[in-house]
C-alpha cells in the first residue's frame, strides 16, 4: 500500500507542476476575420453566466459531475487555464460520482471472475478489488492529464456542434483518440493513450500475480472502453438532470372566494296622503 501512495503522490506533484507551466494562447479567430478581431461566438447557454468562456467554465452542468467535464457546444473553444485544469482533475477523481461508479463496475466484474485469485471472495475481497480499481483509474487520469498539461493539449470532452445523431456518435468515438492542441488543431491524443497503458502496466506491481504484458495491457484497454462510454454520455446527456420543486403555496391552496356583495335595498319614498275634502254643512 505504501508503494501505491508514493506513486500517486509523485504523479499528483508532476501534474500540478505541468498545469502551472502549460502553454497559454488567445482564442482562435475565425478564418477570414480581420487581424485582432475577436472570434464570433454563439449565444451562450442560459445555464452559463454571461461572461463564461471555455478557458474557465464557471458553472458546470449537473451532468458534468456524473459523466465528466465537457465544453458545451454553445461555447467557442479556447484552451483551458491552469485553474480549469486543476478543477477538472480534482472533480474528475475525488468529487465525481462517475469515478466511483467506474471503479465499482470494474471491481464487480473482476470479483465475479475471481480476478486476481489471491483476493478470494467475500466483502473484504471486493473491497480490495474496489480499492485497486479506483487507484488504477486515478493514476491513469492523473498521468494522462499531467501529460496533456505539459504538452498543452485539451483534456476535456468537446461537444460536437453538429445536430445529426450519427455525426454526434462518430464525434464521440473519434474524441477518444484525438484532441485539440494549444493552437486549436486536432492532434492525436497520445497523453491519454500513454497515460492509460503506462499506469495499467504499473498497476501490476501492486496487484498479486499480474503480468504487465497481459493484465497491464488489459487495464489500458479498460481505460479506452470506459472512455467510449464516457464520451457518449458527455455528448448526449442533458445539462440538467433534476430540478427542484418550487414551493409555491398559491398552486396548492384552495382558491379564496370573496363574499357576495349585496346592494343596499332602496325603498321608494311614500307620497303623502291627499288631504280629506272639507265637509259641507
Amino acid at each position: 500500500m505504501r508503494r501505491q501512495v508514493v506513486i500517486l503522490a509523485i504523479l499528483i506533484t508532476a501534474n500540478l507542476v505541468a498545469q502551472g507551466t502549460s502553454p497559454s494562447q488567445a482564442p482562435v479567430a475565425e478564418p477570414g476575420a480581420a487581424p485582432g478581431a475577436a472570434p464570433a461566438a454563439e449565444p451562450a447557454d442560459p445555464a452559463e453566466p454571461a461572461d463564461a468562456t471555455a478557458a474557465n467554465i464557471k458553472k458546470p452542468s449537473q451532468s458534468d459531475m456524473l459523466v465528466g467535464t465537457r465544453v458545451p457546444r454553445s461555447l467557442d473553444w479556447s484552451p483551458p487555464s491552469s485553474h480549469e485544469r486543476w478543477r477538472v482533475w480534482r472533480l474528475g477523481i475525488a468529487a465525481s460520482p462517475g469515478s466511483y461508479i467506474r471503479a465499482a463496475v470494474s471491481s464487480g466484474r473482476n470479483h465475479l471472475s475471481n480476478n486476481p485469485r489471491d483476493y478470494g471472495q467475500g466483502w473484504g475481497a471486493f473491497g480490495q478489488r474496489y480499492g485497486n480499481s479506483f487507484l488504477t483509474f486515478s493514476l491513469q487520469d492523473t498521468a494522462s492529464q499531467g501529460l496533456a498539461a505539459a504538452a498543452g493539449y485539451e483534456m476535456r470532452y468537446i461537444q460536437c456542434k453538429c445536430t445529426r445523431v450519427l455525426s454526434r456518435i462518430g464525434h464521440a468515438m473519434l474524441f477518444n483518440f484525438v484532441t485539440y492542441n494549444h493552437e486549436g488543431k486536432k492532434v492525436f491524443n497520445w497523453p491519454s493513450i500513454a497515460g492509460g497503458y503506462a499506469m495499467g502496466m504499473l498497476s501490476t506491481t501492486y496487484t498479486p500475480n499480474q503480468k504487465w504484458s497481459a493484465q497491464g495491457l488489459q487495464s489500458g484497454n479498460s481505460a479506452i472502453y470506459f472512455g467510449f462510454a464516457s464520451s457518449l454520455l458527455q455528448e448526449f446527456a442533458p445539462s440538467k438532470l433534476f430540478s427542484r420543486r418550487k414551493n409555491n403555496k398559491s398552486l396548492t391552496a384552495p382558491p379564496v372566494t370573496a363574499p357576495p356583495v349585496t346592494a343596499p335595498r332602496v325603498t321608494a319614498p311614500t307620497a303623502p296622503a291627499p288631504p280629506e275634502p272639507a265637509k259641507i254643512r
